[in-house]
């Protein structure tokens, strides 16, 4: 975890706090990349005057792992933050309030699905997430570096969890 370890007396930018959210939640690991995407828009804070852009796109990618991890509530907080920057700063914000649309789409719809009975595992959640992207099953494997045999197992359990 980067989030201000390891860096001796210079703190992480709020670049590779993204960068390395990023790679968290690409691998399924999405406690690890909320806590680089909340510590980012932490140091981000005092400078989100001067250029909100970086911030916004942290944001949107811990809404987007706030979504998997079924954090409704704490996604809709900063979905509704970022709604609150771009509205104020319209100019060049179409492919981002296009995101923030998206992500907030998806918030109404895991809204709208009941409870599990049985809920997922972190691996599951990570699957299903890659499986909302449209990706292939020897796709989500390599993302993941999962089997293909081991993404279909989380795919049928999904599948039974979720009642499809």
């Amino acid at each position: 975890m980067v989030n201000g370890s390891g860096f001796g007396k210079w703190p992480p930018s709020a670049f590779v706090l993204a960068a390395v959210g990023t790679v968290h939640a690409q691998r399924g690991r999405l406690q690890e990349a909320r806590a680089e995407f909340e510590y980012g828009i932490h140091r981000r804070r005092r400078w989100a005057v001067l250029t909100p852009w970086l911030s916004v796109e942290i944001q949107l990618r811990l809404a987007q792992v706030l979504l998997r991890m079924d954090e409704r509530a704490e996604a809709a907080t900063v979905l509704a933050e970022v709604r609150n920057v771009l509205t104020a700063s319209p100019d060049g914000a179409d492919a981002l309030l296009a995101r923030l649309g998206e992500l907030e789409r998806r918030l109404v719809v895991t809204r709208s699905h009941p409870r599990l009975t049985e809920p997922l595992t972190e691996r599951e959640q990570a699957v299903l997430g890659l499986l909302g992207e449209s990706l292939s099953v020897s796709q989500i494997a390599r993302e993941l570096f999962l089997s293909e045999n081991t993404v279909k197992t989380h795919r049928r359990a999904i599948y039974r969890k979720l009642g499809v």
